[in-house]
């Protein structure tokens, strides 16, 4: 055998360790999902971000006692994800923006999630509000009326996107719609902001360092609008087609069991 063939053999992944990978990846997908629910950048998010979270960690306790029973490696491995999940959920439960967010959504209403299942119904719409207001006489009676409403239909069943659904109800609820402007604006995740931030590293180059910050500011809400027109030039058939591409860039074809037949045979060799 070569020197370099000796050399990289020692890096060969055996069968076991390709099964633990897929393992793993099959875990961290599911928190994956999680994080893209809170990664758009034209809707709000916020109100999706306490089911993002229990829903993956009620996905990985099921796992826990059920798949991986008897696999202490795996077990650990989940039970430092939820360690951290579960740090997260206790700083969440510090602010009131997550739920007011799910209130002020109209197709949520604080409907509970098939994760909430367990936990106590509200039955009374000022426990809802937590500490907004210091007494129940203080909550303004829109309040109690926009909650006595069935909830909406969702954008994708024909019902209006929750910024359309305020505006046009702006003069019914004056102060809920003036609220809703405040919290459905906060970002559920970072991510958007990110992609600001990277966009704007591939303006502000060393070729063009003299822009004043309004010409920088112009610059960029320029490429976003030519962007967003380009996107909603695109025909259905070019929309699907670009979808299929970036799900075949995400799905991890390097976990199919050919692949990994592959690369075993290509190490043998």
């Amino acid at each position: 055998m070569p020197e370099h063939e000796a050399k990289l053999a020692k890096f060969r992944i055996p069968a076991a360790g390709w099964t633990r990978i897929k393992q793993t990846a099959d875990v961290l997908c599911i928190a994956h999902k999680g994080q893209q629910l809170l990664s758009a950048d034209s809707h709000p998010t916020l109100y999706m971000a306490i089911p993002a979270l229990e829903s993956p960690m009620g996905a990985w306790e099921k796992l826990q006692s059920q798949q991986y029973a008897n696999d202490p490696v795996m077990r650990k491995v989940l039970d430092a994800g939820l360690k951290k999940m579960g740090d997260y959920y206790l700083k969440m439960e510090k602010s009131d923006a997550y739920s007011i967010a799910m209130i002020l959504t109209p197709y949520r209403h604080y409907q509970t999630a098939p994760s909430e299942a367990n936990r106590t119904p509200i039955t009374d719409d000022t426990e809802l509000w937590g500490d907004i207001w210091d007494t129940a006489t203080t909550a303004p009676p829109e309040f109690h009326r926009y909650l006595k409403e069935e909830p909406t239909l969702r954008p994708s069943a024909g019902g209006q996107d929750s910024l359309t659904y305020w505006y046009s109800h702006r003069a019914t609820y004056p102060d809920l719609s003036r609220m809703a402007i405040d919290y459905l604006a906060i970002q559920g995740s970072a991510t958007a902001v990110e992609r600001v931030w990277s966009s704007a590293s591939n303006t502000d180059t060393r070729n063009r360092n003299r822009l004043s910050p309004a010409r920088f500011e112009a610059l960029q809400f320029l490429k976003a609008a030519y962007r967003k027109d380009r996107k909603n030039a695109l025909t259905t058939e070019e929309q699907k087609a670009q979808q299929a591409a970036r799900l075949k860039d995400i799905e991890a074809d390097m976990w199919q069991e050919e692949v990994d037949d592959d690369v075993i045979v290509l190490l043998d060799m």
